[in-house]
């Protein structure tokens, strides 16, 4: 009968390892699917965000123009400085004090 008992021990205790080793082995399992499941929301989070930065109308042509028109009416302007000639607009007068600068 002991025979029968170490047998059913060690049969007992290989299949408590067995189990052990299959639980652990389905954790790991469980573990990578969370894991792939993250890097998948991350991906369609990242795709989202990008889908609505590149349907954003194009400003950039009207913004250039606005900058533009701004900076022709900014070098129209006529300043209260005067020289022999009249009343200097300010492009004019940027040249002048660049050229008294040198």
């Amino acid at each position: 009968m002991k025979k029968n008992e170490n047998v059913d021990v060690v049969t007992k205790k290989s299949q408590k390892e067995w189990f052990k080793n299959l639980l652990s082995k389905l954790r790991a399992q469980e573990e990578m699917v969370g894991f792939g499941l993250i890097i998948a929301i991350v991906a369609i989070i990242l795709l989202v965000f990008l889908w609505f930065s590149l349907s954003k109308p194009v400003k950039d042509n009207l913004e250039n123009y606005e900058v533009q028109s701004f900076i022709k009416a900014f070098l129209q302007y006529t300043t209260g400085c005067e020289n022999a000639y009249g009343k200097l607009d300010m492009a004019e007068l940027i040249l002048f004090c660049e050229d008294e600068n040198r």
